[in-house]
């Protein structure tokens, strides 16, 4: 600072010696060529220690973040690879079953026998690789992550029954299982599957929360299976009611409409106004329109309401058209 003061000090001093040469000349001022006053000495903007230090550490964890990563998805590259193949299985196996069920009497045998074929070799699969245990209790203790991927990998094989029991469903012929029930027919598996899929994570999560402790560590054991259950029960509450719902609805004998009499098809033209053809099957809604007793069903698993006038006809049109829930049950 002191070096600087006397270089600035003698710069003032000379620039005071020339003054008088420079402003002899017209149109020349040295407060317009250089203004001293203004002269300042740059000061670069140093970062602060501890922004440097953040910088430093967020590097270092980003880096291990990354390799720790990197290890995990390299080690259970298999079991990764083999629940990707899971997911789109399930996938896959649901749109097309969804699909084929929408079709009505117009089903494609094939599709429905691969995807069977398919969802019965994956569960084989799966058995054989992972040993898991669908309908036996659990014995020995699991580590958190075990328990984890034991759970998720039982909840999508239950889902993959589920669907083979759709498919068992959309295979009967009209006699056996008429087209107005089946709607209620996968209302009602859907909601049996949900519950036991609600219930089966029940034991292996009380075995882990409980078991692993001895002596008066079960007393921790106990508060946490309290807790569980507190959070289970509310869960459980719901899909009950909801299996429940789906049975008195199953066996609740409602018609959808009315056979029309011959002067009711002649005043509403003879056409379906889904389908555009001839009445196959006509029924009579309480709003007195005249559909394809096909056609308004398959419109009855998407919507609520007529085509015509909106009047509401269905009330329970979650899960009619046959997909299976994409929730998965870890707890």
């Amino acid at each position: 600072m002191e070096h600087s003061r006397i270089f600035s000090n003698n710069i003032s001093s000379t620039i005071e010696e020339i003054r008088p040469f420079i402003e002899r000349q017209p149109g020349i001022s040295l407060n317009s060529l250089l203004n001293i006053q203004r002269i300042q000495i740059p000061i670069e903007a140093v970062p602060l220690s501890s922004d440097n230090y953040i910088i430093d550490v967020e590097n270092q964890y980003i880096t291990l973040v990354c390799i720790l990563l990197a290890k995990g998805l390299y080690d259970h590259r298999t079991n990764i690879l083999n629940f990707i193949v899971l997911i789109v299985t399930f996938n896959y196996s649901n749109n097309v079953v969804k699909r084929e069920i929408a079709k009505q009497n117009n089903k494609n045998w094939l599709s429905l026998l691969v995807i069977m074929c398919y969802i019965i070799g994956c569960i084989i699969f799966i058995h054989f690789e992972y040993n898991i245990r669908i309908f036996s209790p659990y014995s020995q203790s699991l580590t958190i992550w075990e328990l984890l991927w034991t759970v998720l990998i039982t909840d999508f094989v239950l889902k993959l029954i589920t669907i083979i029991f759709k498919v068992f469903l959309t295979c009967l012929p009209s006699k056996l299982l008429p087209l107005r029930k089946r709607g209620k027919c996968f209302v009602m598996v859907e909601t049996a599957s949900q519950l036991y899929r609600c219930i089966v994570p029940i034991q292996p999560w009380f075995y882990y929360l409980f078991e692993c402790y001895q002596g008066s560590e079960k007393i921790f054991g106990v508060f946490l299976s309290l807790l569980y259950t507190v959070s289970k029960g509310t869960d459980l509450l719901s899909r009950m009611k909801l299996f429940k719902t789906a049975i008195w609805k199953l066996f609740q004998n409602v018609n959808l409409g009315i056979s029309p009499t011959k002067e009711q098809l002649v005043t509403s033209g003879g056409i379906c106004a889904i389908c555009h053809d001839q009445y196959s099957m006509p029924v009579r809604l309480q709003c007195k329109h005249i559909f394809c007793e096909t056609c308004v069903l398959t419109w009855l698993n998407r919507e609520y309401s007529c085509p015509l006038c909106r009047a509401i006809i269905a009330d329970d049109l979650l899960y009619r058209d046959g997909h299976t829930s994409l929730l998965v049950q870890l707890y």
